[in-house]
């Protein structure tokens, strides 16, 4: 990785300018990058630098056919303020042009408002904003596909993707003791139950108090619902981040979830659409509670995006929520862990799924482990071995996003984090991939283990552990 250098030094050790150049350059306004390219720098030498600087991939728009579909999601004064261009919409995630690799919140707001998994591909400043007129006004005129180059048009989508690539590996994805049995350690047990706040004691033969999970990450908004609930005789269980709250609906079934929408580690509207399409949660409500802004944020309304029960924007009226709550939660509550019946069903999907992963039969261990997650979406186990599936099936962006499902619900599994880091290296995302390894560390089984991602980390990127 470049983390430190300047990307005219690169431009020059590269050859693509000379030091002069960028010298006169560097004192003008504007970034280097696209007043070269109005200069007459060829777009994908450029790209190339700025991916090598920045540790990801990037996209060379002058030779990419955009899908224009895609830019129904993000309205064009938002495309324009933050200088980014929507390119790709495919199976649940929107690809973005950007100048940046990370957008912080604006990411964070994009995600929460399209209810899409987002990946950016770096551009230069100058050709997004070239292209974004034409290409908005394309999507105004119902056309689905722009061709933003030269001569004559693909039929299809197509991106110039430009990538880093690091040296040929061998190392393999983690499948060690991904099917556990017969006295073995599963890979990512279910964790332990953990005592809700007891309820007042209920007269005999009624039914127990409703179960609550408030979840957010300001102590005093959190403090303040997690008394009012308990006023209101409900039994309560809190987190302050997303990680904590998914320990807790494994390990629980809410019959209602408050759930604030941006939290640290794994964002409450990826929880939200997870418990609600979830057969396993059928009867959790959820109340969807955030500060963001309603404005392009909220185009498409919260309970038909991430199908919540109900939005509330912060600040908000206690007595609101407290009768929201009531409503909800007025019928009969069946709020439980994973009874009997549902571990059975559990153990013998992942014994059908570890028989057609070993027998190569691709397909059924896929439709087994889609119905082991369906049961508890929130193992990461099931999404674990789906990523090696597609892996072995030379799938690298269906692995990503398997991949990174496992190791957002199992943030603590050392072969899902291994797993990520590795499908990060053959797709690009160099600097992700450093980070994530620098995770596989603090989580190595072993001290040899530990000490071969230490050497990777040293050889591969530069970097320590």
């Amino acid at each position: 990785m470049s983390e430190h250098r300047r990307l005219g030094d690169i431009l020059v050790e590269r050859g693509v300018v000379p030091a002069h150049t960028i010298e006169e350059l560097s004192r003008g306004p504007g970034r280097i990058a696209s007043r070269l390219c109005e200069f007459g720098i060829d777009e994908r030498a450029l790209l190339e630098t700025l991916v090598i600087q920045q540790g990801h991939p990037g996209i060379v728009l002058s030779r990419s056919c955009i899908d224009l579909d895609a830019l129904g999601l993000i309205p064009k004064v938002i495309a324009d303020r933050y200088n980014l261009l929507p390119v790709r919409l495919q199976d649940a995630t929107l690809t973005l042009a950007t100048e940046q690799a990370d957008l912080g919140e604006v990411l964070d707001r994009i995600r929460f408002s399209t209810g899409m998994r987002i990946e950016t591909l770096l551009a230069l400043q100058g050709e997004i904003r070239r292209y974004s007129n034409q290409a908005y006004e394309a999507y105004r005129r119902k056309e689905k596909t722009l061709w933003l180059g030269d001569g004559p048009a693909p039929d299809d989508v197509v991106l110039t993707v430009i990538r880093q690539t690091l040296p040929a590996d061998e190392m393999l994805p983690e499948d060690e003791s991904l099917f556990a049995d017969s006295g073995a350690t599963p890979a990512s047990p279910a964790p332990p139950p953990v005592a809700a706040e007891p309820a007042p004691p209920a007269a005999m033969g009624t039914v127990a108090a409703p179960l609550v999970l408030v979840v957010d990450d300001d102590d005093s908004i959190r403090h303040m619902l997690v008394t009012v609930m308990r006023h209101d005789n409900y039994q309560v269980v809190e987190a302050a981040s997303g990680t904590a709250a998914l320990d807790l609906l494994r390990s629980h079934r809410p019959d209602l979830v408050l759930l604030d929408a941006m939290l640290p580690e794994v964002h409450g509207f990826e929880i939200c659409s997870t418990i609600k399409q979830s057969p396993a949660f059928h009867n959790t409500k959820v109340v969807m509670v955030s500060a963001v802004y309603r404005g392009w944020e909220l185009s498409r309304d919260v309970q038909e995006m991430h199908q919540a029960d109900a939005f509330v924007e912060k600040p908000f009226e206690v007595a609101y929520i407290r009768k929201l709550a009531a409503q909800m939660l007025g019928g009969e509550i069946q709020g439980s862990i994973l009874d009997a019946a549902a571990q059975q069903q559990i153990a013998a999907l992942r014994q059908e799924a570890e028989g057609a992963y070993r027998a190569g039969d691709d397909n059924r261990a896929l439709a087994a482990v889609e119905r082991w997650a369906s049961i508890d979406p929130f193992d990461p186990l099931p999404f674990l071995v789906a990523g090696n599936i597609h892996h072995r099936n030379q799938n690298p962006g269906a692995a990503l996003v398997a991949y990174e499902r496992a190791a957002t619900f199992g943030s603590q599994m050392f072969a899902a984090v291994k797993n990520l880091a590795l499908i990060y290296e053959q797709l690009g995302f160099v600097r992700k991939a450093a980070l994530t390894w620098r995770r596989a560390h603090a989580l190595a089984p072993d001290d040899q283990t530990a000490a071969e991602i230490h050497a990777r980390l040293r050889e591969r990127f530069g970097v320590e552990a």
